[in-house]
Formats: structure tokens, sequence, C-alpha cells
């Protein structure tokens, strides 16, 4: 009779158990929702420009120079975020650094520092941040550092070794992982700050398209504020929408001829075998196909989309107000400084380029000692080695192309 009660409870144990694993899983690994608001761009439709200038969008350009010294020398600029009066301006290949100045370009200070003691990181990866709590958070290979504002820090948080891009929201920790082949893996994830996952969304398998991680970039997934955290990923022609728990579509670019597994199979077979070399046969053998979203920023009712092929960048413009939207592989900077206009993010009213090279560099001081372009600094001399400057560029009410 005892071993019968003994060998109950373990079978209703295994089955407490058994069921809350289920429920478990169907809490955190959520569907994708339809939308009834979706945003469609059709490419068939676009209207082409074979040059897009920046006046056609923008109402003026205002230069910032970052203050340079020896502890706020950049190499270049990986990433910017704009927060509560504050660039957060992160450098993952030269420096190796997350940097804070204002919005004068007046250094602040720079979070963390190169080690391998707590607090400390050998690489960075990513970052995000709390205003509400005064948090920063860095992403390095296989952790997530959190430091307070002022830079003292606070706790490390393990991750997958797999995770490439972080968001935080409401509270949330959104993880961009890599994909792979597995169906048990989700491109997106969230957790608390304590590491505990709450969601997954976007299983590997089904909306990477076959794109398993051997291809390199650096842009950043993510995108949003409190109520709304928009993504996206790599040779898919949609990006999603996380709000209350839930994922859904936001925006869907509907092309004749995209890329399907099938491409990107042999993309990356060619990309492995030729490197970074010649890629002259990729660019012939995909020419005229679309290569999916690999950039998003939106200002307003404008949206920003980008793909790729390999040396060219395809721009689609798109008002959501009007539902026009114009396509383009160049956007040139006319009489706003630089060649060719490299988007890095984009606020309630600016998209944020930036200007590197050393040469446009100087000619773009030019035009600022000329007043051509409007600066936020008090410019009077330029050195070829400085750091780079910062370009908000400041989005029209309304715009047309004539």
């Amino acid at each position: 009779m005892f071993y019968m009660l003994k060998y109950g409870i373990v079978v209703l144990l295994r089955y407490i158990m058994v069921l809350t694993l289920l429920l478990s899983c169907s809490s955190t690994e959520n569907k994708v929702l339809q939308s009834e608001n979706l945003h469609t761009i059709d490419l068939e439709r676009c209207e082409y420009i074979e040059e897009l200038k920046t006046s056609f969008f923008c109402k003026e350009a205002v230069a910032l120079l970052l203050e340079d010294n020896e502890i706020s020398k950049i190499g270049r600029i990986d990433k910017i975020e704009i927060i509560d009066n504050e660039i957060y301006i992160m450098d993952q290949m030269v420096a190796r650094s997350l940097f804070v100045f204002d919005l004068k370009g007046k250094f602040i200070s720079k979070v963390g520092q190169i080690g391998k003691g707590p607090g400390e990181y050998l690489s960075i990866t990513d970052f995000a941040v709390d205003a509400k709590e005064n948090s920063i958070f860095v992403l390095s290979y296989g952790k997530i550092l959190k430091f307070s504002k002022n830079g003292n820090f606070i706790k490390s948080i393990d991750v997958d070794n797999n995770v490439i891009g972080i968001f935080w929201s409401s509270n949330t920790i959104f993880l961009k992982h890599l994909p792979t082949n597995s169906e048990d893996i989700k491109v997106i994830s969230a957790i608390n700050d304590n590491g505990k996952r709450l969601n997954a969304w976007l299983a590997s398998e089904k909306y990477a398209n076959g794109y398993y991680g051997n291809i390199s970039f650096s842009r950043k997934p993510f995108t949003g504020d409190d109520q709304q955290v928009k993504f996206f990923t790599h040779f898919n022609n949609t990006v999603y929408c996380a709000q209350d728990g839930e994922v859904f579509p936001y925006l869907e670019v509907v092309a004749k001829n995209s890329f399907d597994q099938s491409d990107v199979k042999k993309y990356s077979e060619l990309k492995s075998k030729l490197g970074f070399g010649d890629d002259t046969e990729i660019n012939e053998l995909f020419k005229d196909k679309f290569w999916g979203i690999w950039n998003y920023y939106e200002v307003g009712k404008l949206m920003f989309i980008e793909s790729r092929n390999n040396r060219f960048s395809a721009r689609i413009i798109y008002n959501s107000e009007s539902e026009k939207s114009y396509y383009s592989y160049n956007i040139r900077n006319d009489e706003y400084g630089t060649r060719n206009l490299t988007i890095l993010n984009s606020t309630d009213k600016d998209i944020i380029g930036t200007v590197e090279n050393p040469n446009e560099r100087m000619n773009l001081l030019n035009k600022i000692k000329k007043g051509i372009i409007k600066s936020n600094n008090n410019i009077k001399e330029f050195e070829h080695n400085d750091n780079p400057i910062i370009i908000f560029y400041r989005i029209k009410d309304a715009f047309s192309h004539d």
C-alpha cells in the first residue's frame, strides 16, 4: 500500500513538472501575431531616383565636433545613441570602448575599461542605456556588464555566447542572437536584469531565411523606445515590432525577386570561398535580387530602409503618411558636405551620420567656417587625426521629388 502511494506521488510530481515545463515553454516562446496596421512597400512601385540628394528630405545639417584628448580618442564610430541630452558612442574595433559626450561635444566619461577584472571587458559588441534608472549595459562576449551612470560597476549578467545585440525597453533587455540551423534557437529573446528569460520570438530555422551567422555585419539590429521595440533579421524583408510582450510585423518590403533560402546558401558558400577578396562573382550572381533589410531607421513619419548588394547600398525612403516611397542606390550629401550618407541612428527629428575620412572632414570644416553648415561648436582649428564629426540632418516636415 505504501509502495503504491509512493509510486502515485512520484507519477503526480512528474506530471506537474511536465505540465510546468510546457506552460513555461508556451509563455517564453511567443508566436508572431498578424498585424492590421502593417506598412507595406512595393518595390516595383517605388519611384526610382538615380541620385537622391539629402536636400530632398533635409532642411539643414548641423555638425558636432567631439572633444579630442588622450582619454576621448575615437578610432571610428560603430554605434550612436542619444539619451537625455547625452551622446553614447561605441568604438568597437579601434578604441574598443564606450564614450559619453554632451550635445556640445564635451567629453563626459568612458564606461568601464579594457581588462580581465570585474567590470572590465576585452571587447565590446553592443550597449544599451536605461535612462530611468541611470544604468548602462555593455555587451561583451558571453556577458552583459551593468554600470551606474557615473561609471561604477554594478554586476555581470551571463548570456549565451551567440548574443550579438542588446536593447533596453520597459525594464527588459532584448537580445539578438546569431542565427543557427537549430529549430530550438530563437533570433530574439528578452530577459530581466537578473538574466531571467522572459520571452523568445522568431525561430531561427524559419525566420533567419538560411542565414546562419557566417556573414559579417556591424549594424545595430534594434531601434525603438519604452513602448515599442523594432528589429529585423538579415535576408528577411520584414521589420518586426515587440510591444506588451507580443511581436507582430511592422513593415514589409514586397520585392519581385527577393533572396530565398537557396540564394542565402549559395551566397554563404561563395562568401566562405572568396573571403574578403573580390566579390565580382557574388555581385554578378545576385545583381537583380533584393537582399532583404540590412538597416532600418525611423524619424516620425519617415522610414529609411537599407538593403545590401556588397559594394552597393540600396536605399528606400518611405513616408508612412502619404505612403509614397523612393528608391535609390546613392544618397548624396550635395550642399551638406560629404559624398555619401552613412546613417548611424535617428531621433524624433534627425537622422544621424558621421564624417570620418580626414579629407572629407577638412572639406566639411571649410563649409562650417563659411556658414554653409551650422555647428554646435565654436570651431577654430581642426587636425586630420581628430575625432570623427557627427552630422545631424534635420528632416523636413514634408518633402516631395520634382
